[in-house]
């Protein structure tokens, strides 16, 4: 007889929860020798946790960045807090972040948490790397609401003005077809050494097979302060559901292409359109805007390695003749295209799985400093085969060894997976399982000692990943 028993999680890590959160970024250039980094950010209070001080709830998060480049290392630390007077509607908590360092290329990592759970946690990387040449324009900064400032009633904090507008952040980069309306904020410099030149300001709305949407120009009469500003709203209501790109250029009469480009990319769902199906699209196309084309061999590398077990023998073997870095990019593109379990939608849902799956086990599954999560043994079996649909822990007892068990109800075929941690130090092997092809050792226990007391009163849990 099957006995599915809950199960509490037992450790620090495993019982660490996701904290959900939307983060944008965009560089600006107060002057030749600094830029400014702004971060964006957004939470469901849902996801938060409060607690009542006298009648208002209050949540906490608590921000740790670290910025380094190749000659400084910088260390900041900010909260964002979320008040409310009642928790029976989900809200959008959303701030901002500035951020001034000597101009140079950065990696950015940034920890965050609430305060009543530091558990309740997550991070974020972002490489921030500047324009290099003379530049004209900033990032562009998508918004959900501009607003003059004494247009308003809403006491709206001073992180969030630009000049005499209040520009709210649009941190998911989404918009939808109720509002029908792409807001963007733009900064221009250097337009003194456009003095007396017609200098315009284009705005495109390109899909994602290059093709342009929309154009809206702006010619600029104020060239003679260093730093200017334009805010604008492109009405869309008529573009379809689908991934888009908005391209802001500095062009001058003389010059027939733009002196300078910024360019973002943003999701735009329209409840009255569907989205142009992916078969419309050639597969080079596809190709050309996918993630691969820009790869490096080094991490291409990778990728393969973390899939080579779950490839085919033909494609196995075709990926190994292979020697062209072009090539394998191709080969890499279409191994997860054959895989899409659904062609209509702008994303691809296996590898969108699969890619939760790599961040999970690099999240709790690492061994030692460098040795990644999904290359240890559970990693794999969580790659090939999803995630669990029970997990069954059993901690160290005495002389018995911690070991885990795996429960595939429907995907493995009611199969089996048992890991041990011989070590003690968390590295869980496998030593036996019921899938065919696998590990298999009928006498795990007696060779291995674990510490499994299927007479127990243990709780096992459903949601041991999530």
């Amino acid at each position: 007889m099957k006995i599915l028993l809950l199960f509490i999680l037992l450790t620090i890590s495993i019982s660490a929860k996701k904290l959900k959160t939307e983060i944008d970024y965009s560089i600006y250039y107060p002057d030749k020798d600094s830029i400014s980094i702004e971060l964006y950010y957004e939470f469901q209070s849902d996801d938060l946790d409060y607690e009542l001080l006298d009648t208002i709830y209050q949540s906490k998060v608590i921000f740790n960045a670290n910025i380094k480049s190749l000659l400084n290392n910088y260390e900041y630390k900010w909260e964002l807090i979320s008040r409310e007077k009642s928790l029976k509607e989900n809200r959008l908590v959303f701030g901002t972040k500035k951020i001034i360092l000597p101009n140079s290329q950065y990696k950015l990592n940034i920890d965050f948490f609430t305060e009543i759970d530091t558990n309740l946690k997550s991070k974020k990387t972002i490489e921030i790397i500047p324009k290099s040449k003379t530049k004209y324009l900033s990032d562009i900064y998508f918004a959900t609401r501009i607003t003059k400032v004494d247009s308003t009633q809403i006491a709206w904090s001073d992180d969030f003005l630009k000049g005499d507008h209040y520009i709210i952040p649009n941190s998911s980069k989404q918009y939808f077809s109720d509002r029908a309306t792409l807001l963007s904020y733009i900064e221009i410099y250097n337009l003194k050494e456009l003095k007396n030149k017609l200098i315009t300001l284009e705005y495109r709305i390109i899909d994602a097979v290059n093709s342009t949407k929309k154009v809206v120009n702006k010619v600029i009469t104020e060239n003679n302060s260093d730093i200017i500003s334009d805010n604008i709203n492109i009405p869309i209501p008529d573009l379809a559901t689908g991934v888009y790109f908005l391209e802001a250029s500095i062009k001058t009469e003389s010059n027939e292409k733009p002196i300078d480009i910024s360019s973002k990319k943003f999701f735009y769902l329209n409840f009255d359109v569907p989205p142009d199906l992916k078969a419309n699209f050639t597969e080079d196309e596809l190709f050309e805007r996918s993630e691969y084309i820009t790869i490096d061999e080094e991490t291409l590398q990778k990728e393969y390695e973390k899939i080579k077990n779950l490839m085919t023998k033909s494609e196995a073997v075709r990926w190994e003749e292979l020697s062209d870095l072009n090539a394998k990019k191709r080969a890499m593109f279409n191994y997860w295209r054959v895989r899409d379990s659904d062609t209509t939608t702008s994303y691809n849902e296996t590898k969108a799985d699969f890619d939760r799956a790599v961040q999970y086990a690099d999240e709790y599954f690492t061994y030692m400093k460098g040795y990644e999560g999904w290359r240890t043994d559970r990693g794999k079996i969580l790659l090939k085969y999803g995630f669990p649909m029970v997990v069954d822990r059993f901690p160290r007892n005495g002389e018995k060894i911690p070991c885990e068990i795996w429960y595939y109800g429907e995907g493995g075929g009611g199969a089996y997976f048992y890991f041990v941690d011989k070590t003690g130090y968390s590295n869980y092997i496998l030593v036996h399982s019921t899938v065919f092809g696998e590990i298999r050792n009928e006498y795990w226990m007696e060779d291995y000692n674990p510490a499994v007391n299927f007479d127990m009163n243990i709780k096992r849990s459903e949601h041991y990943f999530k």
